[in-house]
């Protein structure tokens, strides 16, 4: 394995806790009914693909292609951060169904 890979399997693997971190206490604030959400208008499209840049590594990994059809724009208010971690955490979940 060279540095190079060695360094990228280290800096996904660091994403990814950090990202489970982010979960976990995101699911305290529910349980505690002390979660903030930040409502703002927000593009839609940006934040799916972000969250699909967040997980391509790993599928990509695992020989998954990942197909993506989205809007050219599309807006909503909301929290763009829930979103995009509601979003990261389905293709997560989505991924060991694609073995």
């Amino acid at each position: 394995m060279s540095r190079k890979t060695a360094a990228q399997s280290i800096l996904r693997s660091v994403q990814v806790q950090a990202r489970l971190v982010d979960d976990l206490l995101a699911a305290s604030r529910i349980v505690r009914g002390r979660l903030l959400l930040e409502p703002e208008l927000i593009d839609l499209t940006g934040v799916l693909t972000a969250a699909m840049e967040q997980v391509r590594a790993a599928a990509a990994a695992k020989d998954i292609e990942l197909l993506e059809s989205l809007p050219a724009s599309a807006a909503l208010v909301g929290d763009a951060a829930r979103l995009q971690q509601v979003t990261w955490n389905l293709r997560r979940a989505a991924a060991p169904l694609s073995d």
